[in-house]
């Protein structure tokens, strides 16, 4: 949406009006606060308000075959040797595992990449951050993009990572559905590349815990299409975390929230850890391309240092 052109969603006289001020795409429009707008074009409050609804209501034009395979070579790849584990505009990927298993420090490392120039495998951009857990860690981000690109961020370049990525701490579902509304302007704005929610799964779990299930799932469903819209839309990755439960009808662990919010997600990598059986102190653990269209499943080795998430 964000380079669609004015003269397709508004009248002919004002969208003339935007020409003559220099505004021809929705993110040149959205790119000015509402004070400048308003003088720019001589509307009135409630004029521009309604300006914004249709514009804010109008969905993504339809992408030839081309312009989404562009799009798929603009990921963000964190590891790409016997297999490639990537986070792809335009979908929601999720990483699933149990405490300590390094989906926070993915996340980070993420944030850190998106961060980066493009000609080094960047997005040059923001990243706007959902924390419901309290987990987030700015010096743990300034750490991991010293010690992963050295010689990229250096401190003016950290302090531009920090200043450019956004937290939101909640942990109320009512909360962050309302923090979902509304956000097409932010993302312009401040020029957001990636968004990351960790984790869907606390304020869900914690707020119905097994009860009230089909309202649970209402606000899955609303989280669910505002993601997905913010993916295609702005041609951004996604990316949340999920908790594990057991599955009591195996010995063994899935993904929390059921099946409703299994099908939004398009690609889940889940993360293990266990106990080395060679070391007392060491911990192995296993990344497994779980649920992919693109790659087949595969199990890899991986681990966490000072420069965050590394295959091995």
């Amino acid at each position: 949406m964000a380079s669609l052109r004015l003269k397709r969603i508004l009248d002919e006289k004002l969208a003339e009006r935007c020409a003559s001020e220099n505004l021809h795409t929705v993110e040149e429009f959205l790119s000015k606060s509402e004070i400048e707008l308003l003088e720019m074009l001589s509307l009135s409050v409630g004029e521009l308000n309604e300006v914004l609804k249709k514009i804010y209501r109008k969905g993504p034009a339809p992408r030839t075959a081309y312009e989404m395979f562009k799009d798929d070579t603009a990921s963000l790849v964190l590891y790409d040797g016997s297999a490639r584990v990537d986070f792809n505009p335009g979908i929601i990927t999720e990483l699933v595992g149990s405490a300590g298993a390094g989906k926070t420090q993915c996340c980070m490392t993420l944030a850190a990449m998106a961060g980066l120039p493009v000609e080094h495998g960047g997005f040059g951009g923001g990243t706007l951050y959902f924390d419901t857990e309290s987990s987030f860690s700015p010096s743990r981000l300034v750490e991991i993009a010293r010690e992963r690109y050295p010689n990229i961020y250096n401190t003016q370049a950290l302090k531009r990572l920090i200043s450019n990525v956004h937290v939101y701490q909640t942990n109320k579902t009512q909360e962050l559905v309302k923090k979902l509304e509304g956000l097409d302007a932010f993302l312009i704005e401040e020029k957001i590349k990636l968004i990351i929610l960790d984790s869907i799964a606390l304020p869900f779990r914690s707020e119905f815990d097994g009860k009230h299930i089909p309202a649970r799932q209402r606000l899955l469903n609303t989280v669910a299409s505002k993601l997905k819209y913010f993916s295609d839309t702005f041609g951004l990755p996604v990316v949340t975390t999920n908790q594990v439960t057991t599955k009591f009808s195996k010995a063994e662990y899935g993904a929390a929230l059921g099946i409703t919010w299994a099908h939004a997600v398009n690609v889940r990598y889940r993360l293990n850890c266990y106990d080395s059986p060679t070391n007392d102190t060491a911990v192995r653990r296993e990344w497994i391309i779980e649920k992919s269209p693109c790659s087949p499943s595969k199990s890899l080795q991986y681990a966490i240092d000072s420069g965050g998430v590394v295959f091995e």
